[in-house]
């Protein structure tokens, strides 16, 4: 297996990009990619951006929202949490099995004195239900990559936070994620060992001892950098392409509006009473990109006397 060199960045729109590129531009061989991000929630590809995290919290701890082109629910990275991507050959009998992926991650932690098993989630959890790990994958003319997380050291905290939904959503199309009890693999050790310590017996679990590593061209770097700018770090990727929603905006007053989004851009607006409307100028929201930060600022001013405007 071939260990594909990061340039150790920890810029989740980079590592998305550079996952997506191996497995698309790779036919044949085995490769792992192992990398760490700033804290962001990594959102799947069928899921409402605006349904998944508290965007309050998110906005005020400098977490960064970024989808993938994988399927499955949304996982929070940050730097106490390590990230694997397994690329190869793509076959039927290796679509939604996750176990031979995921055997040298358990037998590591075996060795460690941790006992794992994989869910019907797709997960690695404890003996006890509680989750380390959450994985998914994506197949493509004849390849496939499997990835997954693994909380070592993670901020529970801030992963809890930031994966407590503040929205009213209905009529939600789109992939929920399923609530688990988490828990982070250096409490559970048998032994004291440090991130860096764990993430090279990670990588020699899959790769050997003195794995090939692979450096790609400045030219290819620069395809990574591209596809990281034109699409992981584009609105019409990350909050675009987002299911159509409806979400429930209460006022002061006690009334509320209903606000219809499709493709993460309002499309209509409506008072759940005829009385609710006066005084909002609410149709000038038709139309604008949807977010709760600039919907909350709208009321603000309105309530203010500023008119509202987004």
């Amino acid at each position: 297996m071939i260990l594909i060199d990061n340039r150790n960045s920890s810029d989740p729109r980079l590592n998305l990009a550079l996952e997506e590129y191996v497995v698309r531009t790779r036919k044949e061989g085995d490769y792992l990619l192992v990398y760490i991000n700033e804290p962001t929630v990594v959102i799947g590809k069928h899921q409402n951006a605006l349904e998944e995290i508290n965007h309050t919290f998110a906005g005020a701890n400098g977490i960064r929202l970024v989808r993938r082109i994988s399927g499955g629910g949304a996982v929070y990275h940050d730097e106490g949490n390590l990230n694997f991507s397994l690329i190869t050959d793509h076959s039927p009998e290796k679509h939604n099995n996750y176990l031979p992926f995921l055997s040298p991650v358990l037998d590591l932690l075996t060795r460690m004195g941790v006992e794992g098993r994989l869910n019907n989630r797709n997960s690695l959890v404890l003996s006890d239900g509680r989750k380390f790990s959450g994985n998914a994958q994506f197949a493509s003319r004849g390849r496939m990559m499997s990835h997954g997380t693994l909380l070592f050291n993670t901020n529970l905290s801030a992963l809890t936070s930031v994966l407590s939904p503040e929205a009213n959503v209905e009529n939600s199309k789109a992939v929920q994620s399923v609530r688990s009890d988490v828990v982070n693999l250096r409490e559970e050790l048998s032994e004291e060992i440090d991130q860096e310590v764990f993430t090279q017996e990670l990588i020699r679990s899959y790769a050997g001892l003195n794995p090939t590593v692979e450096v790609l061209a400045e030219s290819e770097w620069r395809e990574v950098e591209e596809l990281a700018r034109t699409k992981y770090d584009s609105w019409e990727w990350n909050f675009g392409r987002t299911p159509k929603f409806v979400v429930r905006q209460v006022i002061e007053s006690g009334g509320a509006f209903l606000l219809r989004v499709e493709d993460g851009v309002i499309q209509g607006v409506i008072p759940d009473a005829p009385e609710t409307s006066l005084n909002y100028p609410f149709q000038t929201l038709v139309g604008k990109p949807f977010s709760f930060e600039k919907v909350a600022d709208f009321f603000r001013q309105v309530r203010e006397g500023e008119g509202g405007t987004v």
